[in-house]
């Protein structure tokens, strides 16, 4: 994994970066888990510090598989789903979704991530463009060169003296031998408590 970073990974960063399995690192599924097709669910029907993680499965159904970090004190569901029959962003790639609900141990929800290359939902952005933020810019600055975010966290861990991460993330799916091949492209952008950015983390996938 190729990891440029513009300051220190923050500890609610790093959580975002594991728990939504949105690291550069390459991730390999087999053809027989492609999981099922969903409709990203719009924040609106969300209520962060509010809605359980019952809820999220009862509009969602069932997740592809949950992840628990006991130690960080978050655990989350993850939606994933791979077509090859459907339009991608580019055409040598794999249309792929992930949308990841992030919960404390109280499950209550604290931050949700989507990620898309679907042709009609993408997430892309232009990663390049992650240089020009700088440390003091306010939150409408960031919106002004990525667009809106692709991921929202705004409730950090209570021992954290920063407060929402902002995450901007696409993905790169291939299929090669039966297997597909997922590597993402990641801007994470933590703010203070008065809403200007604190840290901004950049990672690439080594190609």
């Amino acid at each position: 994994m190729s990891h440029h970073s513009l300051n220190t990974l923050t500890y609610t960063a790093l959580l975002v970066v594991v728990i939504s399995l949105l690291s550069s690192c390459a991730i390999t599924v087999d053809s027989n888990h492609v999981g099922r097709d969903f409709i990203r669910l719009d924040t609106s029907r969300i209520q962060f510090g509010v809605t359980t993680k019952n809820d999220i499965t009862a509009l969602m159904g069932t997740p592809s598989y949950t992840l628990e970090l006991k130690s960080m004190g978050r655990h989350s569901l993850v939606y994933r789903y791979f077509s090859r029959m459907a339009e991608a962003v580019a055409p040598d790639q794999v249309a792929s979704r992930l949308q990841t609900f992030h919960f404390d141990l109280n499950e209550r929800l604290t931050g949700v991530d989507y990620v898309s290359s679907f042709r009609d939902d993408s997430t892309y952005f232009d990663i390049e463009k992650a240089s020009r933020i700088k440390q003091g810019d306010p939150r409408q600055r960031v919106i002004e060169l990525l667009g809106p975010p692709s991921g929202v966290n705004p409730i950090p861990p209570p021992e954290s003296e920063l407060g929402e991460v902002i995450s901007y993330s696409y993905p790169v799916t291939k299929y090669l031998d039966k297997t597909y091949h997922l590597l993402t492209y990641n801007v994470l952008i933590q703010f203070d408590k008065q809403g200007n950015v604190a840290t901004v983390d950049v990672m690439e996938p080594a190609i």
